[in-house]
């Protein structure tokens, strides 16, 4: 069998509008770079945005949901490893590629923990809670590993609900060959947010930024906040007001470490889960920011009190602050480069995943027998999403 890995993904790699999209596409690289024949497999249509994954030597296909054509497909590409890039992707497709053989290894990417994520938005419902918690975590005793991208949520599975390490690879961004570079204070000027204004976390946090722009103005009357951001919600319009200096400044097209021109990001996270793409960016540019202990969880941080506010006030006088002492900037920001290339600037983690694989491949049938809630939830009785696919399908025959 060829070293031909597989992808399947919800929706086409956009790697400058969020960190998962950035996510996947350092994933395949590193496929790559190990020997595999790299494939991308989606129902989506592309964007403007889209990665061109043709450029990165990734073989694409268009496949269809609900329908028995994708076993066909899976049976011509002779895999090796499928990766999916969430929980709900497993579900859809998992068992269709195990209809085809059980030889297949099967990879959870979980970008972030969604019950995590979900559980602390304050306007989620109980059940809603309880469902996505139960899908999710079945999903990742199905697996046979699951990425997990923070150190936070690797050691919440592992010693809260007891799964075995076994079944988790820790693997958060690396970037190799990390070189610091230093930036300085008088070369740079105004706040920035950046992210996906639709994902629910930086919409929230978007809000937060309106509510408290006013009291950070008042105190420096001369700085300026750009949010930078696709798939702006209609609710966040209001706020683009250059006379009060809070601009909604759409995409940001320029490489991104032409960011390291503002002086603070401002990341107001109130929920979420995963390491946060703007922090991880701020850091490897050592642009100083101030975010909340969840915008800042998994990130091992030698001075986390510098740059954390969960309260408004205490929030606002720290951005205010920062932004005005080179005194203070300047430590923070060689703090969080040296922070970065001791937790980011290795190969260790994306070595030891590929070690971790290769000896699952080599004893995946030992692997399985120490994962029986896997092979519990495997079965036929607990694959609804199975037989609601095959509902569908047959209604679409009939159409």
């Amino acid at each position: 069998m060829a070293n031909r890995v597989l992808f399947i993904g919800q929706v086409w790699p956009e790697p400058a509008s969020s960190a998962a999209g950035y996510r996947i596409l350092q994933l395949m690289r590193a496929f790559a770079i190990h020997s595999y024949e790299v494939h991308f497999a989606t129902a989506a249509e592309p964007t403007q945005r889209s990665a061109d994954l043709h450029q990165e030597g990734v073989v694409t296909h268009r496949i269809a949901l609900n329908s028995s054509t994708f076993q066909d497909f899976v049976k011509v590409l002779d895999l090796r490893v499928v990766v999916y890039d969430r929980y709900y992707t497993e579900e859809q497709f998992s068992w269709r590629v195990r209809e085809v053989s059980t030889s297949i290894i099967h990879i959870l990417d979980t970008e972030d923990l969604h019950f995590l994520r979900t559980d602390r938005d304050e306007t989620s419902d109980p059940e809603k809670v309880a469902e996505v918690r139960n899908r999710e975590l079945a999903s990742i005793y199905r697996s046979d590993l699951s990425l997990i991208i923070s150190s936070f949520e690797q050691r919440y599975l592992t010693e809260f609900l007891q799964i075995s390490g076994d079944l988790l690879a820790y693997l958060p961004f690396w970037q190799e060959n990390y070189q610091a570079e230093s930036n300085q204070f008088d070369n740079t000027a105004d706040f920035y947010f950046i992210g996906n204004l639709s994902h629910k976390p930086n919409t929230a946090a978007v809000h937060k930024l309106a509510r408290i722009w006013p009291d950070i103005k008042l105190r420096l009357p001369q700085a300026e906040l750009f949010v930078y951001g696709n798939y702006v919600p209609q609710a966040l319009l209001k706020y683009h007001s250059p006379e009060q200096g809070f601009h909604l400044a759409g995409a940001f097209d320029k490489p991104l470490d032409m960011l390291r021109a503002h002086r603070i990001l401002l990341a107001p996270l109130s929920f979420g889960a995963g390491l946060k793409g703007k922090i991880y960016e701020a850091m490897l540019y050592g642009i100083p920011f101030v975010s909340t202990s969840i915008g800042v969880e998994g990130f091992e941080l030698t001075e986390p009190n510098e740059v954390t506010a969960d309260d408004d006030t205490d929030f606002v006088l720290k951005a205010v602050a920062l932004y005005s002492d080179a005194d203070l900037w300047t430590p923070t920001s060689l703090n969080l480069q040296s922070d970065f290339e001791m937790q980011f600037g290795t190969s260790r983690y994306i070595d030891n995943f590929f070690k971790q694989l290769s000896q699952v491949i080599t004893n995946v049938e030992l692997h399985r027998r120490r994962n029986p809630v896997g092979d519990i939830l495997r079965q036929q009785a607990f694959t609804a999403a199975k037989y609601l696919s095959k509902y569908i399908e047959q209604k679409n025959k009939q159409i």
